[in-house]
């Protein structure tokens, strides 16, 4: 004989509640989880865009070098081959002054 129905019905009640609890805080470590992978996947694609970024940067710079180098040049640029490779010569330094005695 039950002498209290309503006490049991209040505790099967206040049961459940702790398990939906429990199934809420799962869910919530599951979104919790595919969070913090997803974050970390983007955060490797940004340092990966940083590195890239820094390396055309780095090119376009030595690109301007580059140019600097051939706008600079004093005489005539070639290409010499040798036992390492072609080489590109580009001649620096004060032009080369003309006279017009041999004229």
């Amino acid at each position: 004989m039950k002498l209290y129905p309503s006490i049991s019905r209040a505790r099967a009640r206040a049961g459940i509640m702790l398990v939906e609890c429990l199934v809420y805080l799962g869910v919530f470590a599951v979104l919790l989880g595919i969070g913090y992978g997803t974050f970390y996947v983007c955060w490797d694609y940004s340092k990966a865009l940083r590195y890239a970024t820094d390396d055309i940067t780095s090119a376009l710079r030595a690109g301007e070098r580059w140019r600097a180098d051939i706008r600079s040049a004093t005489g005539k640029i070639t290409i010499e081959t040798t036992a390492q490779g072609e080489q590109l010569r580009i001649p620096e330094g004060p032009p080369p002054s003309f006279t017009a005695s041999g004229w």
